[in-house]
């Protein structure tokens, strides 16, 4: 028989991590807010480097900027929750 865990058990350990406001109060009024702090169905943005990205860009996949009607292009600044800095938008190649 297996034992059922409870919610407690199974989060034994791991910190939680509780949502960044710090970008949202930075927005200047009239830009596009795609995903509030750590909510569910918002927009997600697989922070990483590419070889195609430099030091302080942001390699986003092209069919990301098509299905948002291409309105990030390449050079937009974004504002990340975590780590909390600005980045600019470059295709992944």
């Amino acid at each position: 028989m297996h034992k059922e865990e409870t919610k407690d058990e199974k989060t034994k350990g791991i910190p939680e991590i509780l949502p960044s406001t710090k970008y949202i109060g930075e927005v200047i009024a009239g830009r596009p807010v795609f995903s509030h702090p750590s909510r569910k169905g918002g927009f997600r943005l697989r922070y990483g480097r590419a070889r195609t990205a430099g030091l302080a860009s942001t390699a986003v996949n092209p069919a990301s900027m098509y299905i948002l009607d291409e309105f990030i292009a390449v050079g937009t600044q974004l504002k990340t929750e975590r780590p909390g800095k600005g980045t600019i938008a470059h295709p992944a190649q």
